[in-house]
């Protein structure tokens, strides 16, 4: 039996003490037991820290105590704060609620204080439509760009206030290494595979699917620049650092191959043109190396260094002695602004000495531009499903308004929001501001553009759809200035009566729609590489998120489902209980069950695909060795299968029938409706 140690260490930016050790039940991503993990001893005094990790050590060397079921016994041998430290290591942990933390640090206004939650959506035009609306200059936190748009979500509190407060949240401690992680990882592989110095330093310091850029948090090199900006290359030299993490890279890389071509026979032109199985194998083989952590400990180390940047503030801290958040007040509102401009920054001649990367999330209440509101503005992606973050970002607020600049030849990454909006039932949100020339000429471009996306819509959700978009737009017409957005929104947050009329619908073809859900569904799926496939799989096991490199997996699921059954059954009722109604009354009531029917399906995917499964995403998360690839779709599979089948597996599993059924049932009948048997 292994001997497991634990070790005390002090954090970068505080006197208290974590302690370190390798957990004896959990697997770390090679599959191997022994996951390293860090936990706050909740103490600055040496003496006490010392008897903690004394009593870690006396519990890593009882194996009879390693189990759930031997907690309570633990509990009369051991400090509280050490049983914590092992036991709840145990149990699955769920993603921090971050938003929780900056509501709990400063809360929004309560509902009955009549403050409208305006959204700006859109390209990188939205977070000017934010600045106008707040009377604030070009501030860096507000500039965005095609190629370059902030990563984190900007919450603004606009209420009468003597001072400014802002409250600034940070990813977590398990996010930040598992990024880092994967940079290291990649820049290795990249190098392995003849991608040069170039690939290497590219990869090392840009996450491949994640806006998480390291350069700017331990330096950059100029070979980074080569192929990123070959126009215009920032004046940047190595540091010292920097240079010694590229050479710790290269020189593992090399090795790392030649134990492979040595131990599986790999030739020259499989790391030229790798396949799954040779990035799997280098991944396993590297992963389980002491240089590999040891690389991976010192850059955490240099990151946490970041933290001491910021001027002095209130911080708390999460159970790993990580910074969960920062808040700080101000009487001066350019004394926020500076301070916030220190945190979101993204100069690249500042490289080494910026935080932004571990930016998650900033809210800021104060005074700004007279008008009461809360306005919030985020990373969405112009993707052909929504996340499920920007979902539930979109359901929390009471206005929407889409930015969109007036000469934009291209309107079409409005479709994914507006078919969400419609198969959710909250097109009525929606207010389309333009941005930029007001000429009549240009006015006619947008709106021939805006009829483009209207016909897509038709196209993919029906008639009912294209008529609902149609006449909300008609009924708020297109703004040129946001400040008019504001004017009509901000007495539009009463809450909406229950329909009075009833539609009647019949049971008979939700089997048949089931199915086409399920066709759809696997269908749009997307298959990536086997290292993506792995991280998709991390993301649900332990970082509590649900996607990865472009897989969303529960977005597309309850996309599909939504849009499916907007399409063809709830548009679509048997007749309604009075004959002479107008259309509006019609879609009023049919964007009432959607909504309902939205929210029960997001508990479902939300309980079934992630909670209920977090063994399984686990379990394929550790695949290694010989065809895990092939062995991890088998489980992606079996993960999707017991949600939502396969249409050709209905048939086994009328669960999946009969669940969906009691969601369109409750939905019905709890917006009026009736649905017959």
């Amino acid at each position: 039996m292994d001997v497991y140690r634990a070790s005390k260490s002090r954090s970068q930016n505080r006197r208290g003490w974590y302690v370190t050790f390798r957990h004896p039940l959990r697997k770390d991503a090679t599959g191997k037991v022994g996951l390293k993990v860090r936990r706050s001893l909740g103490t600055a005094d040496d003496q006490e820290a010392d008897l903690l990790v004394k009593q870690m050590n006396e519990l890593l060397l009882d194996d009879t105590l390693w189990s759930i079921s031997a907690k309570s016994r633990a509990r009369l041998l051991y400090d509280e704060r050490v049983i914590a430290a092992f036991y709840e290591d145990l149990e699955p942990a769920q993603m921090l609620d971050l938003k929780a933390v900056r509501e709990r640090e400063l809360p929004y206004p309560r509902r009955e204080e009549d403050y409208n939650q305006i959204r700006f959506l859109g390209g990188h035009e939205r977070y000017e439509g934010l600045r106008q609306l707040l009377g604030l200059g070009e501030e860096p936190f507000l500039q965005s760009s095609a190629l370059h748009a902030p990563h984190y979500e900007l919450e603004w509190i606009v209420c009468d206030s003597p001072t400014y407060e802002a409250v600034v949240t940070f990813l977590p401690f398990d996010k930040t290494k598992a990024c880092i992680e994967e940079c290291v990882m990649k820049a290795a592989i990249s190098y392995a595979c003849d991608g040069g110095d170039h690939e290497l330093a590219r990869h090392f310091l840009q996450h491949e699917h994640e806006p998480f850029a390291l350069r700017h948090l331990i330096g950059t090199t100029p070979a980074f620049y080569v192929t990123r900006f070959t126009a215009n290359r920032p004046n940047v030299s190595p540091t010292e650092h920097v240079q010694e993490y590229i050479e710790t890279i290269r020189s593992q890389a090399l090795q790392v191959r030649e134990r492979l071509m040595e131990a599986y026979g790999f030739t020259e032109k499989q790391f030229t043109y790798p396949t799954d199985d040779v990035l799997l194998a280098f991944e396993e083989t590297w992963r389980g190396e002491i240089e590999f952590t040891l690389l991976i400990d010192s850059l955490m180390e240099e990151v946490e260094k970041r933290f001491h940047s910021l001027p002095q503030g209130r911080w708390t801290y999460t159970s790993e002695e990580w910074p969960e958040c920062w808040r700080f007040q101000a009487k001066d509102p350019n004394v926020t602004l500076r301070i916030l401009s220190i945190l979101t920054s993204l100069d690249e001649s500042k490289c080494g000495k910026l935080l932004t990367p571990l930016v998650e999330g900033v809210r800021v209440r104060g005074f700004f531009g007279g008008k009461k509101g809360i306005f919030t503005v985020g990373p969405e992606k112009h993707d052909r499903v929504l996340s499920t973050k920007t979902m539930k970002k979109i359901d929390q607020s009471h206005t929407l308004v889409w930015v969109q600049e007036t000469k934009n030849d291209s309107y079409h990454h409005m479709l994914p929001t507006i078919r969400y909006l419609i198969s959710t039932g909250q097109i009525e949100k929606l207010h389309v501001c333009m941005h930029g020339d007001e000429s009549e000429e240009w006015k006619r471009h947008a709106g021939q553009a805006l009829e483009t996306v209207l016909n897509d819509v038709k196209r993919e959700l029906g008639f009912t759809a294209y008529s609902q978009v149609e006449r909300q737009i008609l009924r708020n017409g297109l703004y040129f200035s946001v400040d008019e957005v504001y004017e009509r929104t901000v007495h539009t947050i009463d809450e909406h009566e229950p329909p009075s009329v009833h539609p009647i619908y019949t049971n008979m073809m939700l089997a048949l729609i089931v199915k086409e859900a399920c066709d759809v569904f696997y269908q749009k799926r997307e298959v990536r590489d086997g290292l993506t496939e792995k991280g998709l799989c991390r993301r649900f096991a332990e970082l509590g998120e649900d996607e990865y490199g472009g897989m969303k997996p529960q977005a597309l699921m309850f996309t599909t489902l939504t849009e499916v059954f907007y399409r063809s059954f709830f548009t679509h009722p048997s007749g309604w209980s009075h004959e002479d109604l107008t259309n509006d009354k019609r879609e009023e009531t049919i964007a009432a069950i959607c909504m309902h029917f939205s929210k029960a399906l997001r508990t479902y995917l939300q309980t079934n695909l992630c909670h209920q499964q977090t063994g399984e995403w686990q379990s394929a998360y550790g695949r290694n060795g010989k065809n895990a690839k092939k062995k991890r779709a088998q489980d992606l599979n079996g993960i999707f299968e017991d949600v939502l089948p396969a249409s050709y597996h209905l048939i086994h599993q009328p669960k999946c029938v009969k669940q969906l059924y009691g969601l369109v049932k409750e939905a019905i009948e709890s917006s009026g409706g009736i649905l017959l048997s």
